[in-house]
C-alpha cells in the first residue's frame, strides 16, 4: 500500500483584492528584488530603457537590452557555484503598445525593434552582499532574437525540410525552456504570429513548434558551466 505524506508551507496569504496591480503583491512572508527587466543593457554600449515613452530603445539599441514578456528560464551555476552562473530566459510576447507605443508598426525600424525584443538572453549574474546582480558586460552575455543569424546541426542540417536557399535567422515567441544534458539552453518558440520586415514594411504569418538549443559558451574555449572531469 501506499502511503502519501502532505506537508503544508505556513505563510500569510495575500487578500484577492491585492492581488493585482503594475507590481508583484506577495506575502509579507517573502520578498522579491527586481533582477533584469526588459531593457537592461547587457554592457555598457547602450544605456538601460528605464520606461521612458519619449525616448524608446532603437532597434540596434533593442538588440543589446533585455527582452520583454520573460517566460522559461534556466539557471546554469559556474562548475556548482550558488553564487554565480549563467541565467538562459525567453522572451516571448510583448505588444506593439508596451514596445513600440503605437497600435501597429510603421515602418521597418518598428519592426525590427519589435523583433528584437523578442527571443532569448543569457546572462551572467552574481551574488553579491545577498543580493543576485547582472554582471555588465560580461563576455557570456547575449541576445538571440528573430533576427539573429543560425546554424543547424545534427540530424537535421541538409534536411529537405529545411530550404536550401534560405538564411536560417534566429527565435520568436519563446515558451518553453529547460537543458540538456551537455549543459546547453534548450528552448521551444510557440506557434504564434511573428513579423517579418520587407518591403512592404511588415508582413505577417505564423511560425512552428520547433526545439533548439543553444551553447552557453561564447567560443570553443569551453562551457564555464560544465562540470569539472
Amino acid at each position: 500500500m501506499l502511503k502519501f505524506h502532505l506537508h503544508s508551507v505556513s505563510f500569510s496569504p495575500v487578500p484577492v483584492a491585492e492581488g493585482t496591480g503594475p507590481v508583484p503583491s506577495i506575502s509579507a512572508d517573502y520578498q522579491y528584488e527586481v533582477l533584469i527587466p526588459w531593457g537592461t543593457s547587457l554592457d555598457n554600449t547602450v544605456t538601460d530603457y528605464l520606461g521612458d515613452p519619449d525616448t524608446r530603445s532603437s532597434a540596434a539599441q533593442q538588440a543589446q537590452q533585455v527582452g520583454i514578456g520573460h517566460d522559461g528560464m534556466w539557471f546554469f551555476p559556474f562548475r556548482g557555484s550558488n553564487t554565480r552562473g549563467l541565467l538562459a530566459i525567453n522572451h516571448e510576447f510583448g505588444g506593439n503598445g508596451t514596445v513600440l507605443g503605437k497600435a501597429a508598426p510603421e515602418s521597418v525600424a518598428d519592426v525590427n525593434t519589435s523583433q528584437h525584443a523578442h527571443g532569448i538572453s543569457v546572462v551572467e549574474i552574481r551574488k553579491q552582499n545577498g543580493s543576485w546582480k547582472l554582471v555588465k558586460g560580461s563576455k557570456y552575455n547575449r541576445r538571440v532574437h528573430v533576427n539573429t543569424p543560425v546554424t543547424f546541426s545534427g540530424p537535421v542540417a541538409g534536411s529537405d525540410l529545411i530550404a536550401s536557399d534560405s538564411v536560417p535567422m534566429g527565435t520568436v515567441n519563446n515558451c518553453a525552456n529547460g537543458y540538456t544534458p551537455w549543459v546547453a539552453a534548450s528552448t521551444r518558440a510557440s506557434p504564434l504570429l511573428k513579423a517579418a520586415a520587407d518591403a512592404s514594411l511588415a508582413t505577417w504569418g505564423t511560425t512552428s513548434a520547433l526545439t533548439i538549443s543553444t551553447s552557453l559558451s561564447p567560443s570553443a574555449t569551453g562551457n564555464p558551466c560544465a562540470p569539472r572531469a
